[in-house]
């Protein structure tokens, strides 16, 4: 997988980078929090984890690409 930041390889950031790419793939509604834990390669607990919630994860990542964009 192709990361968004590849000099970030925290377990957050593959999970960020893994839900950017299933919402840009499938939608949000499409995307699951099992799909992106696997295609982070974690597990979905360790999601949760680190976000809470599928909202919560999108929330991150829209705050992420917002920091990238005023930059």
């Amino acid at each position: 997988m192709e990361t968004v930041d590849p000099d970030d390889l925290t377990a957050r950031a593959r999970i960020r980078d893994a839900a950017l790419h299933e919402f840009g793939e499938r939608g949000y509604d499409g995307a699951t929090i099992r799909g992106i834990a696997a295609r982070a390669g974690v597990s979905s607990g360790l999601l949760r984890h680190h976000f809470g919630s599928k909202q919560e994860l999108r929330e991150a990542c829209d705050e992420y690409l917002l920091s990238l964009i005023h930059i």
